[in-house]
């Protein structure tokens, strides 16, 4: 898979997300069952969507140059969530389930373009790192799929899943991940040098006109 970008990823990602929606029956349907049901019922089909989407953007962003994070929290950070969860889940599932987003913020500070990131991006290991919370949100998922739809539905969704699943990306070389690398180098690093050659030339050209 060659490099993306973040309008690619997106567009990608929306159109697996409709796949996957009709996998449970429609869009139409999908939409219709997030009124229907208990309470808690409602809350977890809101927040099954946003980590089935998830889990194709986070997997996805791995082909972008360089690997970032690209995920939305904003159903579960609303009011109640992990309470209403809860009363769906046990307390090992509720863990699986919160597992990603717990992590999320971390996961983005280790890919932060940051000069102390410059050997993970070396080294490739920014890849590593969002394959790990891809299955995060893949698990979280499965879990809330149980919950959530009926077999013949979870057999469907299941298999959309695995056929919108990304491919793996094309390995990085090393000149990849010096490119790569380089997006953690402060501009302060470069410019200040480049403007210290500038004044020393500027001062020799002006020894040279007075000489």
């Amino acid at each position: 898979m060659a490099a993306m970008n973040e309008i690619t990823i997106a567009e990608t990602g929306l159109g697996a997300l409709k796949m996957l929606m009709e996998a449970a029956g429609g869009v139409g349907k999908a939409y219709e069952n997030r009124t229907k049901g208990s309470p808690a019922q409602r809350v977890g089909r809101f927040i099954y969507w946003e980590i089935a989407y998830n889990a194709l953007m986070v997997d996805l962003s791995r082909g972008l140059m360089p690997p970032r994070v690209i995920a939305t929290r904003h159903e579960w950070d609303q009011p109640g969530r992990a309470e209403t969860l809860a009363q769906l889940l046990s307390a090992i599932e509720t863990g699986k389930v919160a597992a990603p987003y717990l992590e999320l913020d971390s996961y983005d500070r280790l890919l932060t373009n940051s000069i102390a990131n410059i050997g993970v991006r070396f080294r490739g290991e920014d890849r590593d790192i969002i394959s790990r919370l891809a299955g995060l949100f893949r698990d979280s998922e499965a879990v809330l799929r149980r919950h959530l739809f009926s077999a013949e539905q979870q057999k469907r969704l299941g298999a959309a899943i695995e056929e919108n699943r990304a491919k793996e990306p094309r390995p990085l070389t090393f000149l990849d991940r010096c490119a790569n690398a380089a997006f953690c180098v402060p501009v302060w690093v470069v410019l200040i040098p480049n403007l210290w050659l500038l004044y020393d030339r500027a001062m020799k050209a002006l020894e040279q006109k007075r000489s």
